[in-house]
């Protein structure tokens, strides 16, 4: 008989393990013969009946496994009582096969460990939001330096690449006479491009006004509607920025082609002005150059409107009309020149010019 050193149990001989506590029983002697016979161990049948543990036979075929150490096997070997319940279950041979401390070895990390965690799309989600605030952000600040901040062009940046014959829009004027839509875009004709500026006549006649406010002997110099150009179109059509870009232009006093001794005054400066005769067929080669067609504005300002909607407009040199020198110079609904011109006081169409800054 041997006796278990752990729990002091009675057990047979060849037994590897203690069936109450699972201590291995490697090293320790058997007892007396007296002590066996002083306590018999049941029969094989009755041991099965009253505790369904496996023979010492059994238990050495069934688990061949190398034996722990004892001090391995306190630590991880299960309670007797789950010893008990795993080999009660129907599949205690596939369970048995492999030593109840070795199979409580393996498990026993995955009992404690805590159930995979799903990965969070938190990140995610805040990364996406951080990427738009960035992306409204530049864009915010493109829009900021390019339309309303210290480098907006104002159109200016189209200016610097527009060669002459072509069309270019610069500031807003109204035009379609509905005051609630506002102004609309004012497109010119590159009329002529220098270095660092460039020569812009409207393709339209935006207004139509008086050459003077009284019929008297009357040049550019002194005129009305020199004060018109300089003060109610240009602050009505251009922006800060914009009337900064347009220069101060030396305006000459061209004598009218047809009549030389017609005084026509002094040189001016000024930033809006209309082209002399002189400088009409200089720029505007052909007559389909020269004809000016109204806005619905101008053309309810008055002035003369022909049958497609062509204007009669002024032009600055004084005409030969009279010899009072109470007339100007105009174009002509089909595009050509009246040097003799119309009475000053008349009202006709106003096509104005402007050179502007492209550096």
């Amino acid at each position: 008989m041997l006796e278990c050193p752990n729990c002091k149990k009675q057990l047979q001989d060849g037994m590897k393990f203690c069936d109450n506590c699972g201590t291995p029983l490697a090293g320790v002697a058997p007892q007396p013969q007296q002590f066996q016979q002083q306590a018999p161990q049941p029969q094989p049948q009755q041991f099965q009946q009253q505790a369904p543990q496996p023979q010492p036979q059994q238990f050495q075929q069934q688990a061949p496994q190398p034996q722990p150490q004892p001090q391995q096997f306190q630590q991880q070997a299960p309670q007797p009582q789950q010893f008990q319940q795993q080999y009660q279950q129907p599949q205690y041979q596939q369970q048995y096969q492999q030593p109840p401390y070795q199979a409580g070895y393996q498990q026993q990390p995955q009992w404690g460990a805590p159930p995979p965690q799903k990965k969070s799309k938190k990140g995610l989600i805040i990364g996406i939001i951080i990427a738009l605030i960035v992306i409204a952000g530049g864009t915010f600040a493109a829009l900021f330096f390019l339309k309303i901040g210290p480098f907006a062009s104002s159109g200016l940046d189209k200016l610097k690449n527009a060669q002459t014959g072509e069309t270019v829009t610069f500031g807003k004027y109204e035009q379609d006479a509905n005051n609630g839509n506002g102004k609309e875009d004012i497109k010119w004709l590159v009329l002529a491009k220098e270095d660092d500026k460039i020569l812009l006549l409207s393709e339209k006649v935006l207004d139509a006004v008086p050459y003077n406010e009284t019929k008297a002997a009357i040049t550019w110099e002194k005129s009305s509607i020199r004060t018109f150009c300089n003060s109610t179109f240009l602050n009505e059509a251009f922006d800060q920025k914009e009337q900064e870009s347009i220069r101060q232009s030396d305006v000459s006093a061209d004598a009218n082609p047809q009549k030389t001794t017609s005084p026509q005054g002094n040189t001016t400066q000024d930033k809006v002005f209309l082209l002399s005769a002189v400088e009409m067929a200089k720029y505007c080669t052909s007559n389909d150059l020269k004809k000016g067609s109204h806005t619905e504005y101008s053309r309810l300002k008055g002035g003369y409107v022909g049958d497609n909607g062509e204007a009669v407009y002024w032009l600055r040199t004084i005409g030969t009309m009279d010899s009072s020198n109470k007339c100007a110079t105009i174009v002509q609904g089909a595009g050509t020149i009246g040097y003799n011109g119309r009475p000053v006081d008349e009202t006709q169409a106003v096509r104005p010019a402007i050179w502007v800054s492209i550096k």
